[in-house]
């Protein structure tokens, strides 16, 4: 699904009179074309495919250096199950969950939302 998004976006480009101006893809368009030394158009849309995926990747291990990985505990009694917690960018964070995958499990997925959205700017409420 990201490839054909990141692919109607390289399609988009060549549409757009001039890519640099517009707000959404700019500031991309600006960047590829810095580090490419060349119009982005004329790259192939797997050069913007490897950009992206290097975004994100970059995202996931910054974060996880500045705020550490998930991390999961069994609850106390009486409530029982496990607790998963984790660091953000918006701070901590703790989910109650019936079993120890499950609980990490929800603690990876709330912790890269917030990490994603953060710096890549994805998933905020109001902006989409």
């Amino acid at each position: 699904m990201i490839k054909g998004l990141i692919r109607a976006l390289w399609w988009l480009s060549r549409e757009v009179p001039n890519p640099e101006l517009n707000p959404d893809l700019g500031p991309f368009f600006t960047h590829l074309r810095l580090q490419e030394g060349r119009d982005p158009r004329d790259l192939p849309p797997e050069i913007w495919e490897a950009y992206v995926a290097d975004a994100i990747i970059n995202a996931i291990v910054d974060a996880w250096d500045r705020h550490g990985a998930p991390s999961v505990a069994k609850a106390p009694a009486p409530e029982g199950g496990y607790i998963g917690s984790a660091e953000g960018p918006e701070g901590g964070f703790v989910i109650h969950a019936e079993s120890k995958r499950k609980a990490y499990e929800q603690a990876r997925r709330e912790w890269l939302k917030r990490i994603l959205a953060a710096r890549l700017g994805l998933g905020r409420k109001g902006e989409q």
